[in-house]
């Protein structure tokens, strides 16, 4: 049995109002989507958030699991939200499957559509920020895990107050609240949760370091050893963020109009920042490197030989001439505009294969669903029939590609929405499209384009259903 501080639902409150305030994360004008599982933190947000009157909308997202536990789950959760008057959006998928045809593991294949659902629910909803129920024991428990993992300095900063999610942003109110405050204020007001099974399972290395490290690590080595974690997550963040500012600017230093580095204004630099430079670069082409790669691009441009390649992974090189080091990407794929096999015509309505995927279109006079956000997802999406120009093909990424995403008003390079999305450049090559005349519709798997989505106006609908081919 977990200790219950002295702690009230009042104090909660002012701490979360404190929080908000410390991190500026809310304006006047904001409104917040909670991400509601129905479990003990997040129920404890949800009223933390009806105390406070601040304009918010409840999303939940039902994983299909554990034998219909989670959908009575998202049923507690919408009964709560109309007990306390509160806009409720539910989505839901079989997240096991996806997760196995996606090659993932189950908590990320999770993790992936649940902040899909939320993203594109926060935009359509007109929502400003997501808001989730991590706390200050998460905190500890997030960088003992990383620490044990192996990690990057930006992962030893644990989980911050805020961030960003495919250009939405993310803020946590209870970050530096504790589980056992949180359980105080659930009992002191008679909040009702749900208590997911899985939570207890050792199987999964956080519920490891959650029952049974840390408790030996209070028990034998410092009974404070979660403050401790806590504190040197706030301490590393902060420094973190002296020194990527220190990094950005020395990158700036090095790079010419045609973002290559310079050797000799590299090789300047402290190690350090010499790492950090490098990383930030990678990120300029959507890469994530290991710190092995880091570190062997780092010896090559400052210690390498004119006309040596490094890899760096995704296929992609780091290029060493006499003066300056740049990236060499495998060529594009060819544009092979209408040459046999290049694209595949949609049939509307009808089934068609194509690229390893079987596509379900089905046109409606009626609206599938009561609330396109919700009923819509990653691999099912609605369109307005009627703004869905003829030809409608499925076809792959091409250089140049542009679309106008669900939300705003301008166009974007699909190269740069796939790459802030943490896509390496070898997925987004293989990145499948909908296409409609010659405009994007569809990015396969994440957003849909504003011109073709359904609005008041819409009188016949199309909806289209990926799934795997066989």
């Amino acid at each position: 049995m977990a200790r219950i501080e002295k702690a009230s639902f009042e104090s909660l409150v002012t701490r979360v109002r404190d929080t908000l305030q410390k991190y500026g994360m809310l304006t006047s004008d904001v409104r917040v989507l909670l991400a509601v599982s129905g479990g003990p933190d997040s129920m404890c947000l949800l009223h933390v958030f009806c105390h406070l009157g601040i304009p918010f909308e409840v999303a939940h997202f039902d994983h299909q699991t554990r034998e219909g536990e989670s959908a009575a789950d998202a049923e507690f959760v919408r009964e709560e939200c109309q007990k306390l008057n509160v806009v409720f959006h539910l989505g839901t998928a079989v997240v096991a499957e996806f997760a196995r045809q996606e090659g993932l593991s189950f908590e990320e294949g999770a993790r992936q559509l649940r902040y899909t659902f939320l993203v594109n629910t926060c935009r359509a909803t007109g929502c400003n920020a997501i808001a989730t129920g991590h706390h200050a024991d998460d905190q500890a428990e997030t960088v003992l895990m990383r620490l044990l993992r192996g990690t990057s300095p930006e992962g030893l900063c644990g989980i911050p107050p805020t961030s960003e999610k495919s250009g939405v942003i993310v803020i946590r109110p209870l970050i530096e609240c504790t589980r056992d405050e949180i359980m105080a204020a659930l009992q002191e007001r008679n909040i009702p949760y749900r208590l997911d099974k899985t939570n207890a399972a050792t199987c999964y290395i956080r519920n490891r370091i959650r029952h049974e490290l840390l408790p030996l690590l209070r028990a034998r080595y410092n009974p404070r050893i979660d403050e401790a974690l806590r504190r040197y997550a706030e301490i590393h963040r902060e420094e973190n963020e002296y020194l990527d500012e220190a990094a950005r600017d020395r990158l700036k230093a090095c790079l010419d109009s045609q973002n290559r580095l310079c050797r000799e204004e590299l090789a300047r630099s402290p190690v350090a920042l010499q790492r950090r430079a490098i990383l930030l670069w990678a990120y300029s082409v959507g890469l994530r490197p290991s710190f092995e790669r880091i570190e062997a691009v780092r010896r090559s441009i400052v210690e390498g030989v004119a006309g040596s390649q490094c890899d760096f992974g995704a296929n992609v090189s780091v290029g060493i001439s006499k003066y300056k080091a740049e990236f060499l990407f495998q060529e594009e794929v060819p544009d092979l505009r209408g040459k046999e096999g290049e694209h595949v015509l949609l049939q509307v309505p009808g089934e068609t294969r194509a690229f390893g995927k079987v596509f379900c279109v089905r046109v409606m006079e009626k609206p599938p669903g009561k609330d396109m956000a919700t009923y819509c997802n990653s691999f099912r999406q609605v369109f307005d029939a009627d703004r869905l120009p003829a030809p409608v093909i499925i076809r792959k990424k091409r250089s140049g590609d542009v679309f106008i995403p669900l939300g705003m008003s301008g166009r974007k390079s699909l190269k740069k929405y796939l790459s802030e999305l943490g896509i390496p450049p070898t997925e987004r090559r293989e990145q499948l499209l909908l296409v409609a005349g010659e405009e994007v519709a569809w990015v396969i798997g994440h957003m849909p384009a504003a011109p073709f989505s359904v609005t008041e106006r819409t009188r016949r609908f199309i909806e289209v259903n990926v799934r795997e081919d066989g």
